[in-house]
């Protein structure tokens, strides 16, 4: 496993440096670049990658899963009350 070789802040670190390639590849996505597609998928693999190591590194999955449940079902609630 990638924490064992390179440790807690390097991987920290890439965590970071793929969220702002994944919002790079959102913005070309948006723009219709050629191409955008795929790197948006490739950089949406990177990231939910280096998050499950970072839930792992945390050890806060059942944490991790229960903020997710809320999100969701806050999102769920707002689209509930939302015109049509």
């Amino acid at each position: 496993m990638e924490i064992d070789n390179y440790g807690r802040n390097p991987q920290f670190r890439q965590l970071q440096e793929e969220c702002t390639e994944l919002a790079t590849a959102v913005s070309h996505y948006i723009k219709a670049r050629d191409g955008a597609e795929r790197e948006l998928i490739e950089e949406l693999a990177e990231v939910c990658i280096y998050v499950q190591q970072a839930i792992e590194m945390l050890q806060c999955r059942s944490e991790f899963l229960d903020a997710v449940d809320a999100k969701i079902n806050r999102l769920a609630e707002r689209l509930e009350g939302s015109p049509v």
